[in-house]
């Protein structure tokens, strides 16, 4: 059964600050469970993080379909936690387009898969913290002087 979650939020900021943010590789390691970014965002090309996974230190490997830079990052990813029991459910389709709503931005993720109502659940609530993780380092880094922010 194919499943789609679709969950968004609002970040008090400009679209192209949460933009650059999304796209830095420090970003991805503060919002998502990832320990290591090898290989960041570049359209058409494949992307590789590592995180750990209990006990095991585990991959997760993607490819970038399209970016629109400040509107949408499109891409898919096999979900290692799936690999090797069901290899063809394993992977996931990924859009995250940022639109603007009144003074910021409307971060929405949409994915698609192929999993049960409660991996369906679980993956939902991942990509609530995910966004709030995003709103809070966009937020935090608008109050910030110039000077001591990300680049």
């Amino acid at each position: 059964m194919l499943l789609v979650i679709r969950t968004s939020l609002f970040i008090d900021a400009p679209r192209t600050s949460v933009w650059n943010a999304l796209v830095r590789r420090d970003t991805v390691l503060a919002i998502l469970p990832v320990t290591e970014v090898t290989l960041g965002w570049r359209e058409g090309e494949a992307f590789l993080w590592t995180f750990d996974l209990g006990s095991r230190r585990s991959q997760v490997e993607g490819f970038v379909h399209r970016m629109e830079e400040d509107l949408l990052l499109d891409y898919e990813y096999a979900d290692p936690r799936l690999q090797g029991v069901r290899q063809a459910d394993s992977v996931r389709r990924v859009t995250i387009e940022l639109t603007d709503d009144a003074d910021g931005t409307r971060a929405t993720v949409t994915e698609r898969e192929s999993s049960t109502l409660t991996a369906h659940a679980h993956a939902e609530r991942d990509w609530r913290f995910a966004l709030h993780n995003l709103k809070h380092v966009v937020e935090l880094e608008q109050h910030l002087p110039a000077r001591t922010r990300a680049r």
